[in-house]
């Protein structure tokens, strides 16, 4: 859109829509060049907190912005930068009216003396409130793993996700399996196996994306070929979400 009064914008591509997505999830711009039509996409703020990437592009001919964790940069977990990044980049796509795919790849957030002291939470609070009061059509989908704030603060339906999915195989928790064997089943450690065995034990009983759809939190469980198609027809579906009824 040439200005913020030009609503979503949806051209013609020559892309399949129906292809089928083929990137490597470890690799941002692998994902990111299987997802937009013809590989073409361009990145913003590419050196400025590096564990989140954001790039707008066409999707299936819808002009979206695309927010995705960086697995590569300390396992994607969100610090003071990256949440700024975010934020500015939610408020830049609403105010521009560009869909929101949101792509979730990340164990948390950086849990460092540095990043307590740098007021990370403040950041964080202003990301997820700019998240949720977005108008925009909000597409959120778990890659491989999404912890803690990770999920609760990007991908969640409580945010104000319109459609929430997640691939298969991939783990979402409120913590990830260490702390969470820790925090809760420490005494259990040595008794009913080791701590090793237990975080296993409780990443399969608690950590799927079978368990997050059973509870509510995911619409549905995707192969990860469907990726691209799937965005692509909840793209459209939501394309006059605000319209008056």
């Amino acid at each position: 859109p040439s200005t913020c009064c030009d609503g979503i914008q949806i051209n013609e591509s020559n892309d399949d829509v129906n292809r089928e997505f083929s990137g490597n999830l470890e690799d941002f711009s692998s994902v990111l060049e299987n997802l937009f039509d013809n590989s073409g996409y361009m990145e913003l703020k590419k050196d400025y907190g590096t564990e989140l990437v954001t790039a707008i592009g066409s999707v299936g001919g819808v002009t979206s912005g695309v927010l995705l964790s960086n697995r590569a940069v300390n396992e994607g977990r969100l610090t003071r930068d990256g949440a700024d990044k975010g934020k500015a980049f939610v408020d830049f796509c609403n105010a521009f009216h560009l869909p929101l795919v949101v792509l979730i790849n990340s164990v948390g957030v950086a849990n460092t003396a540095e990043e307590e002291k740098s007021l990370l939470a403040v950041s964080l609070a202003s990301f997820n409130l700019a998240l949720a009061k977005a108008a925009v059509p909000k597409i959120s989908v778990v890659l491989q793993v999404a912890f803690g704030s990770a999920f609760v603060g990007m991908g969640s339906k409580s945010m104000g996700i319109d459609v929430a999915y997640a691939l298969e195989d991939s783990q979402i928790s409120t913590m990830e399996p260490d702390r969470a064997v820790a925090f809760l089943w420490n005494e259990k450690v040595g008794k009913e196996g080791s701590r090793e065995e237990l975080e296993k034990q409780w990443t399969e009983q608690y950590a799927t994306s079978v368990r997050a759809a059973e509870k509510g939190m995911i619409d549905d469980i995707l192969p990860a070929a469907e990726l691209r198609k799937r965005i692509i027809s909840s793209l459209y579906m939501l394309m006059r979400k605000n319209d008056d009824v």
